[in-house]
């Protein structure tokens, strides 16, 4: 870039777990953390207490740091590994999925000329685990 005139590089970052695992509160907290303000309100709706799984669509949120803006991919949970979980999860890292497609929509979804994600955070709860 020319000297003074910086570009935005957008950083992909997946976050997968089990549901109720915190995967949405771990990303407003780290959006709250970027932003240096840890009063913000939250940007990533958790979802309601219970055992049916309350997340059927990929959401995105995208936080500016610096010269950066963190894209953070909250995904519907994972439930175990299965082989039809595997064939969804390999796609959601191998090419780009938009927001809002569902989970049972992954293996199809998305193109292999799409971005894929830069990183991925599994969250899982230790006393499960």
């Amino acid at each position: 870039a020319a000297r003074g005139i910086y570009t935005l590089q957008n950083l992909r970052v997946l976050v997968v777990g089990q549901q109720h695992m915190g995967k949405s509160s771990l990303v407003n907290g780290i959006a709250r953390w970027l932003r240096k303000d840890m009063r913000l309100d939250d940007q990533m709706a958790p979802a309601p207490a219970g055992h049916a799984a309350k997340t059927a669509e990929i959401k995105f949120l995208k936080v500016p740091f610096d010269d950066y803006a963190f894209t953070f991919v909250d995904t519907p949970h994972f439930a175990n590994i299965t082989e039809e979980n595997e064939q969804r999860f390999q796609a959601l890292l191998s090419r780009g999925i938009a927001e809002g497609t569902r989970s049972k929509d992954f293996s199809t979804a998305g193109s292999l000329l799409s971005d894929p994600p830069h990183a991925a955070i599994l969250v899982v709860d230790l006393v499960q685990w």
